[in-house]
């Protein structure tokens, strides 16, 4: 029991990240979706 592997650090960081980014990914897409239904009408192209 010595310090963690490489391996072992990769499937740490993987269990850590995957949720973060499925949350950040879901979180993105909604408000992505929220600010282009509510600012329709303030879409000005010059």
């Amino acid at each position: 029991m010595g310090m963690p592997g490489p391996l072992e650090l990769i499937v740490i960081a993987v269990m850590v990240l995957l949720p973060l980014v499925v949350l950040g990914l879901g979180a993105w897409l909604i408000l992505r979706a929220i600010y282009r239904s509510g600012s329709r009408d303030d879409q000005s192209r010059d």
